[in-house]
C-alpha cells in the first residue's frame, strides 16, 4: 500500500477538515447495548461516522465520532494502523469515539468474550467490514478537505432537569454542554464538537428503528439554525446518568422518538445561545499533540456464580419506594448480566486486560485537553477530574478506541449498583483508571 504523507504549506499554519460518512446498516440487524437485542426493521434517522482532522505546527490529529454503542478495540486498532500507513499519522493521533446510541447495530465491542447473537453473525461481520471502510473513508475525506483555520472558540451551556443519576436522582451530575466551534475557509464553513454527559438512550427495548438518538437531533438542529455543516458529539461522564428516573424504565410509554426530538432540540438551542457568547476565542492550534498510555486493569475474580446468584436474590427484594425500586431493578439486571457472562466465559475471566487511554492537547497556556477512555465514566469521576484539571477547557470522552464496560466507583461497588454489577473490571482497577485520568489533566 502506498504511503501518502500530506503536509501543510507552512509549519505555523493551522488547518481543519471534516467529513461525515453514512454507515447505512442493513435492515434486520440486532441493536447493541440491549439484552435481549431488539431487531431493527427501519430508520428514524441516519447513522454516521463523522471525522475532524486538525493540523497544527506539523502535527495532525484525527477525531472521529461514530453513531454506535461502542467500537471494538480490534476494529479501532485496524483503522488506526491503516490511517497511519496511508498518511504517516501516529496511531495515538487517531481517536475513534462512539456516541453510545443503543439504537444502532451490535458491534461486539467488548474486549472480552460477551454476548453475540450467533444467528446474526454473518450479517454483523459484514456490517463490521463496512463500518471499518466507512470510518476510513470519513477520515480520508476529512484530511483531504483541510482548509486554513480562521478561528476556534469555546462556549458553555447548562441544561438542568433533563437527566438524573439513574441510581439516585439527588446525586450531582454534570449538566453542562461545552462546545468547540471551528471556522475555516468562509463564513459557512463551520464544524462543532460538543461534549455532553447524558446517556443517549431515550429509546427503550420496544424500539425497532435505527437512530443516532438525541445527538443526531442536535446535529440536524444546529445545521438548520446555526449554519454548522457538521457537529460531532463527544459523550462524556454519563455512565450512571440517564432519563430512567425521568421518563421511566426500558418499557415506559415515554421512551419514544418524540422525546428524542424534544431533548435534542432543547440541547441544540442551548448550544446555539451559548455560541453567541463564547468564553474563549483563539486563532490557531499551537501546541497540538496527542498522547496515549496502555494500562493493565485487574478484572473481577468475584463474585463466583453462586455468589452472583445469591446477590441477585438479595436485589430481587421489592421496595415500596419508587426510586429504590428502580435502583434495585437496575442492580438486578446488572447482576443477571454478570451471571450470564460468567457462564459464557466458563465461569472465569482472565486476571487482567490491557486497554489504551489517551488525550489531545492544544494551546500555549494550557488551553484545551480532551481525555478519552475505553469505557463508561461515571459522573462523580468526571466532575472530580474537571475540578482538578489544569486546563481552561477539559473535554471528557468515554467509548474511545474500544470498550470495556463501566468504570464503577467504590461507592457503586458498595451499593451493588448496576454499573458495578455489570462491569468486568474490579474495584481495584478503578484506582488505576483514576490515576491515569489525573495524570492526563494535570500534565
Amino acid at each position: 500500500m502506498t504511503k501518502r504523507v500530506l503536509m501543510e504549506s507552512s509549519n505555523s499554519q493551522s488547518a481543519v477538515g471534516f467529513y461525515q460518512s453514512d454507515l447505512n446498516p442493513a435492515i434486520g440487524l440486532p441493536a447493541g447495548g440491549h439484552d435481549p437485542h431488539p431487531v431493527m426493521s427501519g430508520f428514524y434517522d441516519r447513522l454516521y461516522a463523522k471525522s475532524i482532522s486538525l493540523l497544527g505546527n506539523g502535527t495532525r490529529v484525527v477525531i472521529t465520532s461514530v453513531d454506535l454503542v461502542g467500537v471494538s478495540k480490534e476494529l479501532c486498532d485496524d483503522v488506526r494502523e491503516e490511517i497511519s500507513k496511508l498518511y504517516g499519522i501516529p496511531s495515538e493521533n487517531v481517536i475513534i469515539l462512539a456516541t453510545h446510541t443503543h439504537s444502532a447495530p451490535e458491534t461486539n465491542c467488548w474486549g472480552i468474550r460477551w454476548f453475540y447473537p450467533t444467528k446474526f453473525e454473518a450479517d454483523l461481520l459484514e456490517f463490521q467490514r463496512n463500518l471499518k471502510e466507512s470510518i476510513i473513508w470519513s477520515i480520508t475525506q476529512a484530511i483531504r478537505s483541510e482548509k486554513p483555520l480562521d478561528s476556534l472558540s469555546f462556549s458553555r451551556a447548562t441544561i438542568p432537569g433533563l437527566y438524573t443519576n439513574r441510581n439516585d436522582p439527588n446525586r450531582e451530575i454534570d449538566d453542562t454542554v461545552e462546545s468547540l466551534l471551528l471556522k475555516s475557509g468562509d463564513p459557512r464553513r463551520k464544524c462543532l464538537v460538543f461534549n455532553q454527559h447524558n446517556h443517549p438512550t431515550i429509546l427503550g427495548l420496544r424500539n425497532t428503528s435505527y437512530s443516532a438518538e438525541f445527538p443526531g437531533t442536535i446535529a440536524r438542529r444546529l445545521e438548520e439554525t446555526s449554519d454548522i455543516l457538521q457537529s460531532n458529539c463527544v459523550t462524556g461522564a454519563c455512565g450512571d446518568v440517564s432519563i430512567r428516573q425521568v421518563l421511566g424504565n426500558e418499557f415506559s410509554d415515554q421512551r419514544i422518538y418524540q422525546n428524542i426530538l424534544k431533548y435534542g432540540s432543547t440541547i441544540a438551542d442551548s448550544i446555539t445561545r451559548s455560541l453567541e457568547h463564547p468564553t474563549d476565542e483563539i486563532r490557531g492550534l499551537d501546541g497540538l499533540r496527542a498522547k496515549s498510555k496502555v494500562v493493565r486493569l485487574k478484572l473481577k475474580s468475584h463474585p463466583t456464580l453462586d455468589e452472583a446468584e445469591s446477590l441477585a436474590e438479595e436485589l430481587q427484594k421489592q421496595s415500596s419506594d419508587e426510586v429504590d425500586r428502580l435502583r434495585r431493578e437496575l442492580g438486578l439486571y446488572g447482576m443477571k448480566m454478570w451471571i450470564q457472562t460468567l457462564k459464557i466465559n466458563d465461569l472465569s475471566f482472565p486476571d487482567s486486560v490491557e486497554m489504551e487511554f489517551g488525550a489531545v492537547y492544544f494551546g500555549d497556556d494550557r488551553e484545551f485537553v480532551l481525555v478519552w477512555a475505553p469505557g463508561e465514566i461515571l459522573s462523580k469521576t468526571g466532575l472530580g477530574l474537571k475540578k482538578i484539571s489544569r486546563y481552561k477547557h477539559t473535554f471528557l470522552s468515554g467509548y474511545g478506541n474500544g470498550y470495556l464496560g463501566y468504570f464503577a466507583t467504590p461507592e457503586s461497588h458498595r451499593n451493588l449498583e448496576y454499573e458495578a454489577n455489570f462491569t468486568p473490571l474490579s474495584e481495584e482497577a478503578y484506582f488505576e483508571i483514576e490515576k491515569t485520568f489525573t495524570d492526563f489533566v494535570q500534565e
